[in-house]
């Protein structure tokens, strides 16, 4: 036999799931911080639905240089709960909420003071149903002893519909 019974039943199960459509989501939670907040948003109309491109803006970019960070967690950093106070950091009222899984993503100037950010979710129901929680940071001199603000967190729903 080709195909085990188990592979033709998982894949069965897959596809059922998939058929019956997850929907996808964005939401914002937590909020930015600095002189001027960094605020995170979703692209109006664009949800995160598997094989498509997600699309999120930040505002208020005080210098035109923001970069995003994204996690899988907003619960705990390695034994730490979320979200982390980044007072001791240098980052007195900002606050660090998901557990870092890549940080430094470059974001795309769009106007003066705001940048988009985009990335291509995979297109596997294996995703369905996960949630991808992201962040952005700007570097502004001189606000705190760390030299950088932080925007609201961000929980992204990943469905197909």
């Amino acid at each position: 036999m080709l195909f085990s019974k188990s592979l033709i039943l998982a894949a069965l199960v897959m596809g059922a799931v998939h058929a019956q459509g997850v929907s996808a989501s964005a939401t914002n939670f937590g909020a930015g911080c600095g002189a001027t907040p960094l605020t995170l948003d979703t692209v109006v109309g664009v949800k995160p639905i598997l094989g498509a491109a997600q699309f999120v803006d930040i505002k208020s970019i005080p210098f035109g240089l923001a970069f995003m960070a994204y996690g899988g967690s907003n619960t705990f950093v390695g034994g730490t709960p979320l979200p982390l106070n980044l007072s001791n950091y240098g980052m007195p009222g900002c606050f660090l909420y998901h557990d870092l899984l890549d940080f430094a993503l470059p974001m795309v100037p769009v106007a003066f003071g705001q940048a988009r950010y985009k990335f291509d979710l995979p297109y596997s129901s294996a995703f369905l149903g996960t949630h991808v929680f992201l962040q952005a940071w700007a570097l502004q001199p001189g606000v705190n002893a760390a030299g950088m603000i932080g925007s609201n967190g961000m929980d992204l729903s990943l469905g197909n519909q």
